[in-house]
C-alpha cells in the first residue's frame, strides 16, 4: 500500500498537490483509488491507495429522539464524518406508542439521521450515535435505533461520477 500527501494548492489537481506520490498516471491515478482523510496535526490530507479496490459502502441510518439529534451531528462531525442529512420522522417502536393520562399518542415525533460511509468505518459511526443518542447513561426505551444499509453504488450529481 502506498501512502501519499496532498497539499492545499488552488493550481492542482482541485485545490491539493500531491507530494512522494508515484505511478504511470501520478496523482490521478491516486485520487481515482484513494480513501482520504485529514490529518488533524497538519493542513492536508492523506490518500491510502488501494489496488484498484473499490470501497464497500454502508447507509447507517439512525432514528433519534428530537432533543438529541444535534448532539449525534456534532458528535459525527468531531469523529470526522460531516456528511450527512436529517429530517422529522414520525412513528413508534415496540412500544406501540405513549398513554399520557388519557391521551393515547400513536405516532411519536423523532428525527431520521443519516450518512454513507466506507464500510470500515461502520463501527466507528454506529458507537459514534449509539454514544451521542443516549438519554440516561444506560439509555431508555424511546432513544431510537439504527439500521444500517449495504449501499451498492453512490453519484455526485455534479461531476456525474460514481464516487463517495
Amino acid at each position: 500500500m502506498k501512502i501519499g500527501k496532498l497539499e492545499r494548492d488552488s493550481a492542482a489537481h482541485g485545490g491539493f498537490k500531491a507530494q512522494g506520490v508515484d505511478g504511470p498516471r501520478g496523482p490521478a491515478s491516486l485520487l481515482a483509488n484513494a480513501k482520504a482523510f485529514t490529518d488533524p496535526k497538519e493542513n492536508h490530507l492523506i490518500l491510502r491507495k488501494t489496488a484498484g479496490r473499490r470501497w464497500a459502502m454502508v447507509m447507517v441510518r439512525a432514528v433519534v429522539r428530537p432533543e438529541k439529534a444535534m448532539d449525534v451531528l456534532a458528535d459525527l462531525a468531531a469523529a470526522g464524518f460531516p456528511s450527512a442529512t436529517k429530517f422529522d420522522v414520525f412513528g413508534r417502536g415496540k412500544q406501540k406508542g405513549v398513554v399520557v393520562g388519557d391521551v393515547y399518542y400513536d405516532e411519536i415525533p423523532k428525527e431520521m439521521i443519516f450518512c454513507v460511509v466506507h464500510d470500515e468505518d461502520k463501527e466507528a459511526v454506529v458507537q459514534t450515535i449509539l454514544s451521542a443518542a443516549r438519554s440516561t447513561p444506560n439509555g431508555a426505551y424511546g432513544d431510537g435505533k439504527i439500521f444500517v444499509h449495504k449501499v451498492a453504488e453512490a453519484y455526485t450529481i455534479s461531476s456525474r461520477k460514481a464516487e463517495l
